[in-house]
C-alpha cells in the first residue's frame, strides 16, 4: 500500500468507528494482495528453477550415456564404416559431447539465477512484510496517541462544561437571591 495519509472522523467516544474499520481493511487487504503476487511469482520461480534442473539431468544423462559409450568401447577393436546417416564418426562424438557439456553449463548457470532470483524475491518480499509491519505498528501507535489526546481533549470538556454548569448554577440562585 502506497504511503497515504488518513483522516479520521471523531465522534463522541474518540474517532469514528467505521473510518477506522474501513482503514484497517482496505490496509488488510493490500497487504494480502501483495503477499499473493510474491507468492505467484515464487511459484513461476519455482516453475522455472525445475525446467532448468530437469534440463541438467538431460544434459546429465547425455553425457553419462557419452561416457558409457567410451568406457565400453574396445580400444583395439576397429569402429565398423557405415554408409549413411548413422555412421559413427569420432568428430561427430567430440561435437555432441561439447554439446552435452555446453547445455550442462547452460542449465547450471539458469538454475543458479533462477535460486538466486527466488531467494531475492522471498528476501524481498520479507523486507516488504517486515516494513508494512512498522507502518501498521507505526500507525497503531498513532491512532493510539491521537485517541488519547483526544480522550483528554474531551475529559477537559467535560471538566468545562461541569465548571461552566456549576457557575450557571450559582448565577441562577444569585438572580434568585436578588429577587
Amino acid at each position: 500500500m502506497e504511503k497515504q495519509s488518513y483522516s479520521f472522523r471523531s465522534s463522541l467516544h474518540g474517532f469514528n468507528r467505521a473510518d477506522v474499520i474501513d482503514f484497517l481493511e482496505k490496509l488488510s487487504a493490500s497487504h494480502e494482495t501483495e503477499l499473493r503476487e510474491r507468492d505467484e511469482e515464487l511459484r513461476i520461480l519455482r516453475e522455472e528453477l525445475a525446467d532448468a534442473k530437469s534440463s541438467l539431468e538431460l544434459a546429465q544423462t547425455e553425457i553419462d550415456l557419452f561416457r558409457i559409450g567410451e568406457e565400453t568401447a574396445p580400444e583395439e577393436a576397429p569402429v565398423p564404416q557405415q554408409d549413411g546417416p548413422e555412421q559413427s564418426d569420432p568428430n561427430r562424438e567430440l561435437e555432441a559431447y561439447r554439446r552435452a557439456e555446453r547445455y550442462e553449463r547452460e542449465a547450471k548457470a539458469r538454475a543458479e539465477k533462477l535460486c538466486s532470483d527466488a531467494s531475492d524475491a522471498v528476501r524481498q518480499a520479507g523486507v516488504q512484510l517486515e516494513d508494512r509491519q512498522a507502518k501498521m505498528y507505526s500507525a497503531t501507535d498513532a491512532l493510539s496517541a491521537d485517541f488519547a489526546a483526544l480522550q483528554a481533549a474531551v475529559s477537559e470538556m467535560l471538566g468545562e462544561m461541569s465548571n461552566t454548569r456549576d457557575r450557571l448554577a450559582r448565577m441562577e440562585q444569585d438572580l434568585v437571591a436578588e429577587d
